[in-house]
C-alpha cells in the first residue's frame, strides 16, 4: 500500500459516503504530509488550500536509515520470533525480502520480515 492508495480511499470516503465536492484545506503532518501533497497533486481541482507540515514530497536517504533503527528495534523484541510478528511472506506470500518504499516515519508498512530463530 502506498500513499496514492490512502488517498484515492479517502477520497472515495469523502465524495461518496459524505457528498463533498470541495475541500477548504488539507493538512497533515510527517506521513499525513505525503498525502496533503498527494491529494493537491492528484485532485487540484477539489482541494482549495494544502498545508503539509513537517513532510518530505519524496524520502530522503535519511528515511530510510530512520527506517532501519525501527526494524532492528521490531526484530530485536524478543517476542518477534515467536510468532507475535507475522512475516511479509506469510502475508504477502511474496519473499520477505526488505522493502524500500518505506514512509518517511518508517511505520506505513506495519509488517517486517521476522528474523530466522
Amino acid at each position: 500500500m502506498r500513499i496514492g492508495d490512502d488517498v484515492r480511499a479517502q477520497h472515495k470516503l469523502v465524495t461518496e459516503k459524505f457528498g463533498l465536492k470541495s475541500l477548504a484545506l488539507v493538512v497533515g503532518g510527517s506521513m499525513g504530509a505525503q498525502q496533503t501533497y498527494e491529494w493537491a497533486v492528484r485532485y487540484p481541482d477539489m482541494v482549495k488550500r494544502a498545508a503539509p507540515i513537517a513532510g518530505t514530497a519524496r524520502n530522503t536517504i535519511h528515511d530510510f536509515l530512520f527506517t532501519e533503527t525501527l526494524v532492528e528495534a521490531i526484530t530485536s523484541d524478543p517476542g518477534f520470533n515467536k510468532g507475535f510478528y507475522a512475516s511479509s511472506a506469510d502475508v504477502t506470500g511474496r519473499s520477505a525480502a526488505p522493502r524500500q518504499n518505506v514512509g518517511s516515519d518508517g511505520l506505513e508498512h506495519g509488517i517486517f520480515p521476522a528474523k530466522p530463530a
